[in-house]
């Protein structure tokens, strides 16, 4: 074996060894009791456990390649406090290793997006995504409300989404549950839309040479204005 392979074996097993999982509780009962904390606490690679609750607070994966795993979609609940802001954030170029996995996210109000028609509008209620490509998994992303994509927004980026439920989320303007613009090209899979609103797009609007992937996924009683 050479000394090089060897080496880079070494850097494999040193970085494994350093992954480190966080707990989280709004009981106290954990590592942290905000999901916020335990992201800026955390480093590539790590494993986020946050427990049953209902976090108020709007989140941002900072561009970290970690894993935050909810105990159960409904149980595990974030509830978007800020005005003018989404309850969960990806922007800085995160790919598919950061992962959210099983929450329930509502009460978001979308983040400032210049629009090429509309000009500057909140897009993005529950998920705001911009140049990143996460994965996001069986997740409820409900009763948000935007200008656009009041479930998610997509502007340049390439996320994979599963097993998720849009519902009940209203857009003023594009896509109650999802918008996708200026090249996002998400692939959305064994999904439900159900019950969003929107003028355009109730259940989904792709525009500006986005080009979404969607199979195994239902569109149901969602209404345009």
């Amino acid at each position: 074996m050479t000394m090089m392979r060897i080496a880079i074996i070494s850097m494999y097993f040193a970085s494994a060894a350093y992954a480190d999982t966080w707990t989280v509780d709004d009981n106290g009962k954990a590592d942290f009791v905000r999901i916020q904390e335990a992201i800026d606490a955390s480093s590539n690679g790590d494993e986020i456990i946050v427990h049953g609750g209902t976090y108020v607070e709007s989140i941002n994966f900072n561009g970290k390649a970690i894993s935050i795993q909810g105990s159960g979609a409904i149980a595990t609940k974030i509830l978007g406090t800020k005005s003018s802001a989404p309850v969960v954030t990806f922007n800085s170029g995160e790919s598919n290793t950061s992962v959210l996995d099983g929450f329930f996210i509502t009460g978001g109000s979308g983040a400032t997006f210049l629009d090429p028609i509309f000009g500057l509008v909140p897009c993005g209620g529950g998920i705001f995504i911009e140049l990143s490509s996460p994965t996001i998994s069986n997740c409820v992303i409900e009763n948000n409300a935007a200008w656009g994509g009041a479930g998610m927004f997509v502007t340049e980026g390439t996320p994979t989404i599963a097993g998720c439920i849009f519902r009940g989320n209203t857009a003023e303007g594009h896509g109650g549950g999802i918008y996708a613009i200026d090249s996002a090209n998400p692939t959305i899979n064994n999904t439900l839309f159900e019950g969003n609103v929107a003028t355009w797009g109730a259940g989904m609007t792709c525009t500006v040479s986005s080009d979404a992937n969607i199979t195994s996924c239902t569109f149901a009683m969602n209404t345009t204005n």
